[in-house]
């Protein structure tokens, strides 16, 4: 059996020039179907869902393994950005809930004490024309950890904006709306790439504070909704300004940070690899899956020994 080759409808819907997405009745209609004997239909039925049954309780303890991986991933975290992990130092008592006690050598600040924050240009349809034509970044461009450079739409910028929304090296983007408070940090690019509204740049007051530190401290509230325990909401659908600015943060000295970072780089990496190595596995068994109904429905199994295999084995 082989594994992982397009499904035979799809393939031939394809040639006759339909998509999955525009599939019409015609199409439908003249696409050549096997017809097996209504015994042999209802053995087809029982061997696969016998199989498939055996493959989705695979795929599903597969997927039960990735969320404890990324529960895992936070977990680590928040034990790192609070120093929840036991430790000889002195410690006090912060009066916030999630944070709690932590080291007598770490401070506690709100976010806009420490970092710059800037709200990106409103788009203006008006702008997307104009003599000084730029890319920008939107909220999709951001993903956690990553900042997507390619094929950017464009907008007018004068040369007052390009100084006032041109990304410096160690920028933290955040999104203000979408999945509200993901972040990424800004690498640097050989090329002037601006940003608008959607985003808001976040930018270290002084070289005290370490960027990957406050992207790990944006993963963790945003993943555990410190940002809407704020506001009596389930979900938060915009972190405003205001809100960033006042949302208090835990801070280490400059070298703890680093050290903090360098663990959790670490220990995520592992739990990434883990997650891929998952990823593969259950690709592997969704194809499994496909081939084996495939095989089943278009007669390349021989049902009737299939039949006495699970008769000998009872």
């Amino acid at each position: 059996m082989i594994i992982g080759h397009e499904q035979p409808l799809l393939k031939l819907w394809r040639q006759q020039g339909a998509t999955v997405q525009s599939l019409n009745s015609l199409s439908v209609s003249e696409t050549p179907f096997p017809v097996p004997p209504k015994s042999v239909q209802k053995e087809i039925i029982n061997y696969c869902s016998d199989k498939v049954s055996a493959i989705d309780q695979s795929i599903s303890a597969v997927n039960s393994l990735k969320k404890s991986l990324d529960e895992k991933r936070v977990t680590q975290i928040w034990e790192e950005i609070t120093h929840s992990k036991p430790t000889d130092k002195e410690r006090y008592e912060t009066e916030i809930p999630w944070l709690g006690m932590i080291p007598e050598d770490w401070g506690v600040a709100k976010i806009g004490w420490k970092y710059d924050i800037q709200l990106g240009k409103m788009l203006d349809e008006s702008e997307i024309v104009g003599d000084n034509l730029e890319p920008y970044l939107r909220n999709k461009d951001v993903q956690w950890w990553e900042i997507n450079t390619e094929d950017l739409p464009q907008m007018d910028f004068t040369e007052q904006e390009k100084s006032k929304y041109q990304l410096k090296e160690g920028d933290i983007l955040v999104c203000e709306g979408g999945e509200a408070g993901r972040s990424a940090i800004w690498e640097g690019s050989d090329q002037e790439i601006l940003y608008q509204k959607a985003l808001h740049r976040v930018r270290p007051r002084n070289s005290e504070q370490v960027p990957e530190f406050f992207c790990y401290f944006m993963e963790f509230a945003v993943k555990k909704d410190i940002f809407s325990s704020k506001t009596n909401q389930s979900t938060i659908e915009h972190v405003t300004v205001e809100k960033l600015s006042n949302q208090e943060i835990p801070v280490p000295p400059y070298e703890q940070q680093k050290e903090i970072v360098s663990r959790l780089s670490n220990t995520v990496e592992k739990i990434e690899s883990a997650k891929a190595n998952l990823d593969r596995i259950e690709t592997l068994l969704e194809e499994k899956r496909q081939a084996l109904i495939t095989a089943a429905v278009t007669g390349q199994i021989d049902m009737s020994k299939e039949k006495g295999v699970t008769q000998g084995d009872d």
